[in-house]
């Protein structure tokens, strides 16, 4: 497994866990709009992240790796702090993109 593309993956995921739980709350009118900047500033790193991650793997698997990674985590988020709800087809896809992650970082 190849833990530094994980790595940059994870880096650039937990950009999305922080902020897009802000945006969702913005949308519910839980925040105010102002918060948005918070988002905005956050995701401006991302592409200095990405940037990095391209010196250890190529644009695709990098890009698939960090939205695998961010796409769970987030879906986490959705279940447990919004209650939304999954269905048994929803779960076998969570845990196929499990399955990707693993053959995605393997040499």
């Amino acid at each position: 497994m190849r833990w530094d593309v994980l790595g940059y993956g994870s880096m650039l995921a937990f950009t999305d866990i922080l902020m897009e739980p802000i945006t969702k709350l913005v949308s519910i009118n839980a925040l105010p709009i102002a918060w948005m900047i918070i988002p905005t500033l956050g995701y401006a790193i991302n592409p200095w992240i990405f940037l990095r991650a391209l010196s250890v793997e190529g644009i695709a698997i990098m890009n698939l790796v960090w939205n695998l990674i961010s796409n769970v985590l987030i879906t986490g988020i959705g279940i447990y702090a919004f209650k939304e709800v999954m269905t048994p087809t929803k779960w076998m896809g969570i845990g196929l993109s499990f399955a990707a992650m693993y053959f995605l970082t393997c040499e």
